[in-house]
């Protein structure tokens, strides 16, 4: 079953998030090829329990560095940014 990608302004379902989570184990975890991903920090909102802030960083990153992205940025669904960007697109 396909789920429906987020809407601009929209959070990221759990269930899009776990997609998400696999595609980059599979693609950019650290150890492989790719963006080198070795921790995803994900801020939640227990209201509705879905993510709307995401903080990626690699082994060696400061706390303060790596790359973040918010359901609020440029206009575009928080999903298809971080793909963007994975992707290098």
């Amino acid at each position: 079953m396909t789920q429906p990608i987020p809407i601009c302004g929209a959070a990221l379902p759990l269930s899009i998030f776990k997609m998400l989570l696999q595609y980059i184990a599979n693609h950019h975890r650290f150890g492989i090829n790719g963006k080198m991903i070795k921790y995803v920090l994900p801020t939640i909102d227990m209201r509705t329990m879905e993510i709307f802030h995401v903080h990626f960083r690699g082994m060696f990153d400061p706390v303060e560095d790596g790359k973040e992205f918010d359901y609020r940025d440029n206009g575009k669904p928080m999903y298809e940014n971080i793909m963007n960007w994975l992707d290098d697109k």
